[in-house]
């Protein structure tokens, strides 16, 4: 059997049309907002991933595939469920530096 998307009126869900965006985080940081969501059909949502001080972001997964260590994402045209989880490594005291962005340094 084949789906078939129905066409609804502008600005009119679908019935039972609320999405359920799951987000999660682990030690070290936050994913904002955080828990369900709940989304119209259709609609985006944007996530922001911040890490504590101290941690860095480790990997973000969407639906179970990770899409590295980003800071924000934003789901567009949701029809179905998802899941986003961010997961947070320690930054190395050693490495203090190389974790920080690199500012030009300009002299006369």
């Amino acid at each position: 059997m084949r789906a078939t998307k129905i066409p609804w009126p502008c600005g009119e869900e679908p019935p039972g049309s609320e999405i359920t965006i799951t987000a999660a985080s682990g030690q070290g940081g936050v994913i904002t907002p955080s828990s369900r969501q709940s989304v119209g059909y259709g609609r985006s949502r944007m996530f922001v991933i911040r890490p504590r001080e101290g941690y860095a972001i480790g990997d973000v997964e969407v639906d179970g595939v990770s899409i590295g260590p980003v800071s924000l994402y934003m789901f567009t045209d949701v029809t179905e469920d998802h899941t986003i989880r961010a997961t947070f490594r320690k930054k190395d005291r050693r490495s203090a530096g190389r974790d920080r962005e690199e500012k030009p340094c300009f002299r006369d």
